[in-house]
């Protein structure tokens, strides 16, 4: 179970109600899909999750990590989960809880080069045509473009 959207790569619709071990805060599930993160600086990634979104803790059940051959070894209050000899999950436990900690997921801002000069956006329409228009940035060189054409 996952309590945030964003992390899902692919959901469909899905309700159905969510016990927990406090009768008051039933939690009712919002879809189903899967969930790609990144932990230890590498992607992980879960199928058949539910999106709870009123949960405070993301849960991962040990026993679909086991039918998926995954190995699990404790070393006093750390965890390691691997598969076929690759680490998979680190984490430490706490009040027996195996906690995992993962990186929240990224955007990135792309810029692609420089915007061209204004009068090769509006079709090299003329300095005067420019001014008229309150432009910002009007450079007075004629470009390549306007020269080649005169």
């Amino acid at each position: 179970m996952f309590r945030d959207r964003s992390i899902f790569t692919v959901i469909s619709p899905f309700s159905n109600k969510i016990s927990t071990s406090d009768p008051e805060s039933n939690s009712i599930c919002r879809g189903q899909g899967t969930v790609k993160i990144e932990i230890n600086n590498k992607p992980v990634t879960f199928k058949n999750c539910l999106y709870v979104p009123k949960i405070t803790k993301n849960l991962v059940s040990l026993l679909d990590l086991c039918d998926k051959s995954i190995t699990i070894t404790k070393n006093n209050n750390k965890f390691h989960i691997s598969q076929s000899g690759q680490v998979l999950l680190s984490g430490h436990i706490i009040n027996k809880l195996m906690i995992v900690t993962f990186d929240q997921p990224k955007s990135f801002l792309v810029k692609v080069g420089e915007d061209p000069p204004w009068n090769q956006r509006l079709g090299h329409p003329g300095n005067q045509v420019l001014k008229s228009l309150g432009l910002t940035n009007v450079s007075e060189q004629p470009c390549n473009m306007c020269a080649k054409g005169k």
